[in-house]
C-alpha cells in the first residue's frame, strides 16, 4: 500500500523568491536521495501562497527508510538548518497518507 507525505509552507511576505529557491533546492536533494518528490504550486483557490512538496514511497516500510536516509544525511542537515535560521516560509501541513487502492503502485 502505497504512502505519500505531504508538506506545504505558505510563504512570508517578501520572501518568494527565496521560497522557491529553497524548494527547488530541498526536492533536488530528496531526489538525490533517491526519493520521489515533486514540488506544487497552487494557481487558484484557498491554498495560494503555499508551496506543497509531497513524496510518494511505495510502503510504510519505504517511507521509515526515507526518513532515516534524510536524518543521516549530511548535505539534507546542512540545507534543513541554514533554513530553519532565516525563515522563509511557515508550514501550514505535515500528512501521512496511506493510499485505499491495494493495485496501486507509485
Amino acid at each position: 500500500m502505497a504512502v505519500q507525505t505531504i508538506n506545504a509552507f505558505r510563504t512570508l511576505p517578501g520572501r518568494a523568491a527565496d521560497h522557491m529557491a529553497a524548494t527547488t533546492e530541498a526536492v533536488g536533494h530528496l531526489r538525490r536521495m533517491g526519493l520521489q518528490s515533486v514540488a506544487l504550486q497552487p494557481i487558484a483557490g484557498t491554498d495560494v501562497g503555499q508551496i506543497t512538496i509531497t513524496t510518494l514511497h511505495a510502503d510504510n516500510a519505504a517511507h521509515m527508510a526515507s526518513l532515516q536516509t534524510m536524518q543521516s544525511d549530511a548535505e539534507w542537515q546542512d540545507f534543513f538548518g541554514r533554513v530553519t535560521l532565516d525563515p522563509i516560509a511557515e508550514q501550514v501541513e505535515s500528512s501521512i497518507l496511506s493510499d485505499l487502492d491495494p493495485t496501486y503502485q507509485p
